[in-house]
């Protein structure tokens, strides 16, 4: 566990000062963590774990109707070009 305590009004005015790639970077790297050491921090809703569960019962009924990663991506480059 961290020492890290927040004041009543913590500065992060730094964070401001970053350029906007550099923002996303650090919240990536902030979520990344997360993840990672306390999923169990992360909420998800009722109606999401329905429609997870949904999925994968899709899936378990008839596997072979998925796509494989490779293909997913390639339908998207097709799509979207690059």
């Amino acid at each position: 566990m961290s020492d890290f305590k927040p004041s009543a009004s913590p500065d992060f005015s730094f964070v401001l000062a970053l350029s906007p790639a550099e923002q996303l970077e650090l919240a990536e790297a902030f979520w990344d963590d997360i993840a990672a050491n306390h999923p169990e921090a992360i909420p998800i809703s009722d109606d999401v774990k329905a429609e997870l569960f949904r999925r994968e019962a899709k899936f378990r009924a008839n596997p072979a109707a998925g796509l494989t990663w490779d293909e997913v991506k390639r339908n998207v480059l097709n799509h979207y070009g690059r």
